[in-house]
């Protein structure tokens, strides 16, 4: 089944898309899955949304229990769950069962699901976007920068059905995404060749960089986005290894201390050719051997 144009609303970013999505819903409370990207929370306190953490825990490789969510939005009162798939930062997908009977149980309580899609190209059969327009309480969020690596375009969209469709784009400013961004992210993904490609690429490079980290004996979550999370090993959990990453090796990681529950242990990195995963490899060996 295809999603028709009448579901679809582009803007300049999920977050606009969020925040509109938000002022339309009138929301009140929301369960928010932690650690998580940051722009969440601050669209959520921004659009004065109550905000309740479920706290996820590495033990579980930072996968929530399905069968609690609901719960726990009934027992805080949300109107709204807000979920991330692939996850960001861990890079966990929930199998597509398991949230739509997460999507079912919330419609079956009145909560609206806010799903962000933004990593889905890298394992698109794990998408539930076509699955909108039969659930009433779904909006599913989607980017086209991060797949196709024009973030500074700023494009992205959300899949709702029809009748959440038309409140939400009268949050919207006018002119939301300009006409290069527009016709760049037309072009990209029709690009066949490049989007098969690239979904290969990455995942034979984060198998293989997954192993490699394993192999130097620290903790590494193997998601199924374009990064990897993993936790340096107890001796070598320093602040000065995310520092000397990038002034000796010169390699930019993300010290992932910024996120809700997490702590300058964590690392996330971006999948990138071999070469230069070799070099992140090596680099890393030399710092964690110390």
């Amino acid at each position: 089944a295809s999603v028709s144009p009448d579901n679809i609303l582009a803007a300049n970013g999920v977050a606009p898309l969020i925040d509109a999505t938000l002022a339309a819903l009138r929301s009140q409370r929301c369960l928010l899955l932690v650690p998580a990207f940051g722009e969440y929370r601050r669209v959520l306190e921004k659009s004065g949304v109550e905000i309740h953490p479920f706290p996820l825990s590495p033990d579980l490789e930072f996968r929530p229990d399905s069968e609690r969510l609901i719960d726990d939005c009934r027992r805080h009162q949300c109107d709204t769950l807000l979920l991330t798939n692939p996850h960001n930062p861990s890079g966990f997908t929930l199998a597509a069962e398991d949230r739509r009977r997460v999507i079912q149980n919330a419609a079956e309580n009145n909560i609206r699901v806010l799903l962000d899609e933004a990593f889905i190209d890298f394992v698109p059969e794990d998408s539930i976007s076509r699955d909108t327009p039969n659930f009433s309480n779904l909006i599913v969020f989607r980017s086209v920068s991060k797949f196709f690596s024009i973030a500074g375009l700023r494009v992205a969209y959300l899949i709702a059905s029809e009748h959440l469709f038309r409140d939400i784009a009268r949050n919207l400013l006018p002119w939301p995404v300009c006409t290069i961004g527009a016709v760049a992210a037309s072009r990209a993904v029709e690009d066949v060749a490049y989007i098969a490609e690239t979904i290969l690429r990455n995942r034979q490079e984060r198998e293989w960089l997954g192993a490699k980290l394993l192999g130097l004996g620290v903790t590494v979550f193997l998601g199924s986005a374009n990064y990897l999370l993993f936790r340096l090993p107890e001796q070598s959990r320093s602040k000065s290894v995310w520092e000397r990453l990038i002034v000796d090796h010169r390699i930019v990681v993300r010290n992932c201390a910024s996120f809700e529950g997490l702590d300058s242990s964590y690392i996330r990195i971006g999948i990138r050719s071999r070469t230069d995963n070799e070099l992140f490899i090596k680099a890393l060996s030399s710092l964690v051997s110390e």
